[in-house]
């Protein structure tokens, strides 16, 4: 079942007028919004989800309008905002934002590239937002005793996967049962037929 929505006047009561405790609303959930499992600081709020297709438009040829040509569905972006009310909720950001905006580094040669977040709201899940990449993020400092704001837009992505690297097994070329070579060191050497009894040459003079 659905997360109801706190503060709609028929959330609490059946079809047979019998008051529903689960239906009651939860301020908890649609007031907070987890980001890979921790909870984010602050008043949590998920403003909009938006979902678009991909179509191309070609030339009406006198029929209006023209035919779309759909080539699939764009990713869904939202837009989300933190409320800051006190020093607590503000030292918890803090030390959450670096996560917030994650990057894998993949050395100098080549550029980093941003990490998928896990997000969970109750209007994210009911749009098919899981996993999601954090686009942009704004800050406003607070005013006087006013709260701190922070926007930021995620955009939907593919679920990360594992993807396991294994080794490519050489093919076969045929010189596996050639016939191997000794080193010089160990090749078998012709016998010396050399008469070494005879003096040299230069000596029988």
């Amino acid at each position: 079942m659905p997360k109801s929505i706190p503060g709609w006047l028929d959330a609490p009561w059946n079809p047979d007028q019998t008051q529903n405790p689960d239906l009651v609303g939860n301020p908890q959930a649609w007031n907070s919004l987890l980001a890979n499992g921790e909870r984010l600081p602050g008043l949590a709020k998920v403003h909009s989800v938006k979902h678009a297709l991909i179509a191309f438009h070609g030339r009406a040829s006198g029929k209006t309008p023209g035919a779309p040509t759909v080539r699939g569905r764009e990713p869904g972006v939202a837009s989300c905002s933190l409320t800051l009310l006190n020093n607590a909720e503000w030292a918890a950001y803090v030390e959450i934002s670096p996560r917030l905006l994650p990057v894998v580094n993949r050395g100098k040669a080549k550029p980093g590239t941003a990490g998928a977040v896990q997000f969970y709201h109750p209007l994210l899940a009911a749009h098919g937002l899981r996993w999601c990449l954090v686009r942009d993020l704004e800050a406003t400092s607070p005013t006087g005793s006013g709260p701190g704001i922070v926007r930021f837009t995620i955009e939907e992505t593919q679920d990360p996967a594992d993807v396991k690297v294994t080794q490519a097994k050489p093919k076969s070329t045929g010189l596996e049962a050639a016939p191997i070579i000794d080193i010089a060191g160990e090749a078998p050497r012709p016998p010396n037929l050399r008469d070494l009894t005879r003096k040299p040459a230069s000596l029988a003079r």
